[in-house]
Protein backbone atom coordinates (compact mmCIF):
# COMPACT_ATOMS: atom_id res chain seq x y z
CA UNK A 1 0.00 0.00 0.00
CA UNK A 2 1.46 3.36 -0.77
CA UNK A 3 1.57 6.24 1.47
CA UNK A 4 -2.01 7.95 0.76
CA UNK A 5 -3.50 5.08 -0.01
CA UNK A 6 -6.25 3.67 2.05
CA UNK A 7 -7.89 0.26 1.75
CA UNK A 8 -11.63 -0.07 1.76
CA UNK A 9 -13.28 -1.66 4.91
CA UNK A 10 -15.64 -4.03 3.73
CA UNK A 11 -18.53 -3.97 6.54
CA UNK A 12 -21.77 -5.85 7.04
CA UNK A 13 -24.39 -4.58 9.27
CA UNK A 14 -25.37 -6.20 12.42
CA UNK A 15 -28.06 -6.70 14.26
CA UNK A 16 -27.84 -3.94 17.42
CA UNK A 17 -28.84 -4.92 20.98
CA UNK A 18 -32.83 -3.23 19.78
CA UNK A 19 -32.27 -6.00 17.14
CA UNK A 20 -32.69 -3.64 14.30
CA UNK A 21 -30.25 -3.65 11.10
CA UNK A 22 -28.02 -0.59 10.81
CA UNK A 23 -29.51 1.68 8.23
CA UNK A 24 -27.42 5.17 8.64
CA UNK A 25 -26.70 6.11 5.35
CA UNK A 26 -23.70 7.61 7.05
CA UNK A 27 -22.68 3.76 8.00
CA UNK A 28 -21.90 3.94 11.57
CA UNK A 29 -19.98 1.17 12.10
CA UNK A 30 -19.98 1.42 15.94
CA UNK A 31 -23.24 -0.18 17.15
CA UNK A 32 -22.71 -0.69 20.80
CA UNK A 33 -22.48 -4.31 21.07
CA UNK A 34 -19.98 -3.41 23.62
CA UNK A 35 -22.85 -2.46 25.81
CA UNK A 36 -25.00 -5.22 26.22
CA UNK A 37 -22.91 -7.09 28.39
CA UNK A 38 -22.19 -7.00 32.18
CA UNK A 39 -21.34 -3.42 32.01
CA UNK A 40 -22.86 -1.41 35.16
CA UNK A 41 -22.10 -1.09 38.70
CA UNK A 42 -23.70 -0.44 41.97
CA UNK A 43 -23.07 1.65 45.34
CA UNK A 44 -25.17 0.84 48.51
CA UNK A 45 -24.89 1.72 52.20
CA UNK A 46 -26.39 0.05 55.10
CA UNK A 47 -27.79 2.28 57.85
CA UNK A 48 -25.49 2.15 61.56
CA UNK A 49 -28.93 0.81 62.96
CA UNK A 50 -27.91 -2.22 61.50
CA UNK A 51 -24.42 -2.47 61.82
CA UNK A 52 -22.63 -4.05 65.20
CA UNK A 53 -20.54 -0.51 66.09
CA UNK A 54 -23.36 1.78 65.13
CA UNK A 55 -21.20 3.06 62.12
CA UNK A 56 -22.70 2.99 58.60
CA UNK A 57 -21.44 0.38 56.09
CA UNK A 58 -20.14 1.72 52.41
CA UNK A 59 -19.96 -0.53 49.46
CA UNK A 60 -18.66 0.11 46.10
CA UNK A 61 -18.22 -2.02 43.13
CA UNK A 62 -17.23 -0.06 39.51
CA UNK A 63 -17.65 -4.08 37.57
CA UNK A 64 -14.26 -3.33 36.41
CA UNK A 65 -13.38 -6.83 36.28
CA UNK A 66 -9.63 -8.21 37.17
CA UNK A 67 -6.52 -8.71 34.83
CA UNK A 68 -3.28 -9.00 35.26
CA UNK A 69 -1.25 -6.78 36.25
CA UNK A 70 -4.14 -5.32 39.02
CA UNK A 71 -4.63 -1.68 37.83
CA UNK A 72 -5.56 -0.41 41.44
CA UNK A 73 -3.04 0.79 43.85
CA UNK A 74 -3.76 0.88 47.73
CA UNK A 75 -2.26 3.58 49.53
CA UNK A 76 -2.31 5.05 52.89
CA UNK A 77 -1.51 8.56 53.67
CA UNK A 78 -0.67 10.31 57.19
CA UNK A 79 -0.54 14.02 56.47
CA UNK A 80 0.95 16.40 58.84
CA UNK A 81 -1.04 19.88 59.52
CA UNK A 82 0.57 22.66 61.38
CA UNK A 83 -2.18 24.10 63.06
CA UNK A 84 0.29 26.56 65.28
CA UNK A 85 3.57 26.90 66.79
CA UNK A 86 2.74 23.97 69.18
CA UNK A 87 0.30 21.80 67.52
CA UNK A 88 0.23 19.55 64.61
CA UNK A 89 -2.89 17.78 63.22
CA UNK A 90 -1.89 14.16 61.64
CA UNK A 91 -5.06 13.35 59.11
CA UNK A 92 -5.55 10.09 57.21
CA UNK A 93 -6.79 9.58 53.72
CA UNK A 94 -6.54 5.60 52.69
CA UNK A 95 -7.66 4.05 49.80
CA UNK A 96 -7.72 2.50 46.29
CA UNK A 97 -6.12 4.78 42.76
CA UNK A 98 -4.99 3.80 39.59
CA UNK A 99 -1.64 4.48 38.09
CA UNK A 100 -1.46 8.75 36.94
CA UNK A 101 -4.96 9.48 38.82
CA UNK A 102 -3.63 11.74 41.81
CA UNK A 103 -6.37 10.92 44.07
CA UNK A 104 -7.81 8.56 46.14
CA UNK A 105 -11.18 7.19 43.96
CA UNK A 106 -12.34 4.26 46.74
CA UNK A 107 -11.07 6.16 50.21
CA UNK A 108 -11.58 6.98 53.82
CA UNK A 109 -10.48 9.57 56.15
CA UNK A 110 -11.04 9.47 60.11
CA UNK A 111 -14.47 10.94 59.39
CA UNK A 112 -15.61 9.74 55.39
CA UNK A 113 -15.94 7.11 53.52
CA UNK A 114 -16.15 7.45 49.72
CA UNK A 115 -16.83 5.14 46.57
CA UNK A 116 -17.47 5.39 42.80
CA UNK A 117 -19.50 3.77 40.09
CA UNK A 118 -18.70 3.05 36.38
CA UNK A 119 -20.69 4.48 33.98
CA UNK A 120 -19.50 1.64 30.87
CA UNK A 121 -21.05 4.43 27.89
CA UNK A 122 -20.35 4.84 24.07
CA UNK A 123 -18.13 7.59 24.02
CA UNK A 124 -17.51 7.62 20.63
CA UNK A 125 -19.07 6.66 16.82
CA UNK A 126 -16.76 5.19 13.91
CA UNK A 127 -17.79 5.62 10.52
CA UNK A 128 -17.16 4.31 7.18
CA UNK A 129 -16.33 6.45 4.71
CA UNK A 130 -15.53 7.04 1.03
CA UNK A 131 -11.73 8.10 0.66
CA UNK A 132 -9.89 8.59 -2.84
CA UNK A 133 -6.98 10.19 -2.80
CA UNK A 134 -6.44 13.00 0.17
CA UNK A 135 -10.75 14.02 -0.32
CA UNK A 136 -13.74 12.30 1.41
CA UNK A 137 -17.54 11.95 0.17
CA UNK A 138 -20.04 13.68 2.18
CA UNK A 139 -23.75 13.84 0.65
CA UNK A 140 -22.60 14.13 -2.60
CA UNK A 141 -19.70 16.51 -1.80
CA UNK A 142 -16.10 15.55 -2.49
CA UNK A 143 -14.02 17.38 0.73
CA UNK A 144 -10.38 17.47 1.35
CA UNK A 145 -9.34 15.40 4.31
CA UNK A 146 -7.14 17.37 7.01
CA UNK A 147 -3.97 16.01 7.23
CA UNK A 148 -1.60 16.55 10.18
CA UNK A 149 2.17 15.77 10.12
CA UNK A 150 3.13 14.38 13.81
CA UNK A 151 7.09 14.56 14.68
CA UNK A 152 7.80 11.60 16.66
CA UNK A 153 10.82 11.00 18.60
CA UNK A 154 11.83 7.78 18.69
CA UNK A 155 14.32 6.48 22.07
CA UNK A 156 17.98 5.75 20.50
CA UNK A 157 17.71 7.89 17.42
CA UNK A 158 18.92 11.32 16.74
CA UNK A 159 16.47 12.35 13.81
CA UNK A 160 12.50 12.54 14.71
CA UNK A 161 9.41 10.21 12.50
CA UNK A 162 6.87 11.57 10.66
CA UNK A 163 3.63 9.87 11.70
CA UNK A 164 0.62 11.23 9.49
CA UNK A 165 -3.39 11.32 10.04
CA UNK A 166 -6.01 12.51 8.35
CA UNK A 167 -9.40 14.22 9.65
CA UNK A 168 -13.05 14.49 8.53
CA UNK A 169 -15.51 17.05 10.23
CA UNK A 170 -15.74 13.56 12.26
CA UNK A 171 -12.64 13.39 13.49
CA UNK A 172 -9.48 11.17 12.60
CA UNK A 173 -9.35 8.64 10.24
CA UNK A 174 -8.69 5.15 10.88
CA UNK A 175 -7.08 2.89 8.12
CA UNK A 176 -8.30 -0.79 7.66
CA UNK A 177 -5.33 -2.43 8.93
CA UNK A 178 -5.88 -0.90 12.39
CA UNK A 179 -9.53 -2.57 12.26
CA UNK A 180 -8.47 -5.66 12.30
CA UNK A 181 -7.73 -6.70 15.54
CA UNK A 182 -10.28 -3.92 17.30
Amino acid sequence: MKKHEFQEVKYEPTEQASGSKSSNKDEVLDNHNNLDGQFASNNWVISGKHTANGMPLLASDPHLGTGLPGFWLLQNMHIRTKIDEKNVKMEFVGGASMAGIPCVLFGRTNNITWGITAAITDTSDLYKEKIEGEKYLVDGEWRPLKKVVHNLKVKGQDKTEDFELFYTHRGPVVRAMHLKNA
